[in-house]
């Protein structure tokens, strides 16, 4: 399950999800962020500290590439979209899933455009800086 929040001041989508993540469940969420925003989504931090658990189901380059002309749709510049996400340190098994997934859809992300995914783990603190937010950001939720 996942939640938007949308932070006006600053302009950044917030993605907190929580529970079991199955399938394409981070590209549904950026896709409904950027059907939230109107196409004018441009920083999104994804929050899975709560994950439970999560699989590799659709992890592969023909789903990224499908949500990929979704966003587009929307009126989404790839090439402008910036991403950072963080993590539970602890969760090791979610956190390896995770890593598989980026790692499954890193070429089909650079052939898009979409170069402005973290695909590094970060602290919370510096995927907030990543997007120009300060270390003591107080998130929306």
């Amino acid at each position: 399950m996942f939640q938007i929040f949308t932070d006006e001041e600053t302009d950044v989508s917030f993605v907190r999800f929580t529970g079991p993540v199955k399938g394409a469940e981070t590209q549904r969420a950026v896709t409904a962020t950027a059907l939230r925003s109107g196409g004018k989504v441009r920083r999104i931090l994804l929050d899975y500290r709560e994950v439970t658990e999560m699989d590799l189901t659709e992890s592969d380059g023909a789903m990224a590439s499908f949500n990929a002309q979704r966003l587009r749709d929307t009126g989404v510049n790839l090439a402008e979209l910036r991403m950072s996400w963080v993590t539970d340190p602890d969760n090791t098994s979610v956190n390896a899933m995770l890593a598989q997934r980026i790692q499954r859809t890193a070429s089909h992300r650079m052939r898009v455009g979409m170069d402005g995914f973290d695909s590094a783990e970060r602290s919370l603190d510096e995927a907030l800086q990543i997007l120009g937010l300060s270390s003591n950001f107080v998130l929306p939720y």
